[in-house]
């Protein structure tokens, strides 16, 4: 019998460290591989006084990435009665990977500002529709303040660069 749950955990564990390494694996390509393509271009946008120092993107993300691989690995273990959750994550990944190259490689702010309105939207519903499930929902709810924060962040930069 201990054995039997022995496997059931590392099943699930499995599950979960796969879907984190995934989600980071994808978010550092994002980030990363769509870098600003002019230095300072980035440096000369007029930002608000909250913007947090660059170095705390990078800890930020990489801790959501992760909270939202345990997400998705929990969603998969249990795929064919979550398709509908699993479309939603899908989403708003993709929302969430199209960011950085919209705002960073091709400074196209107003567009960055409407892609992060739609991963606010698709993030919602998701954790409304998932509530039923507490500690997906629960994951995701920092993830959601973050995404909140960087709204403002964006709305304020088009604003003021317009």
């Amino acid at each position: 019998m201990l054995s039997l749950f022995h496997n059931i955990e590392k099943k699930k564990l499995f599950s979960e460290i796969l879907g984190a390494f995934l989600c980071l694996a994808l978010g550092i390509i994002s980030g990363y591989g769509f870098q600003v393509s002019d230095p300072n271009w980035y440096l000369s946008l007029k930002k608000p006084f909250f913007t947090p120092p660059d170095q705390v993107f990078g800890p930020v993300w990489t801790l959501l990435y992760l909270m939202m691989g345990v997400v998705l690995g929990n969603l998969w273990r249990e795929k064919s009665k979550n398709k509908t959750l699993i479309n939603l994550f899908l989403w708003q990944f993709f929302f969430n990977l199209v960011w950085s190259p919209l705002f960073f490689s091709f400074h196209c702010v107003g567009w960055a500002l409407f892609d992060l309105c739609l991963l606010w939207i698709v993030l919602a519903l998701f954790i409304i529709k998932g509530s039923a499930q507490a500690k997906i929902s629960l994951l995701l709810l920092p993830y959601l303040g973050w995404i909140s924060f960087a709204l403002v962040l964006n709305f304020w930069i088009y604003l003021s660069n317009a």
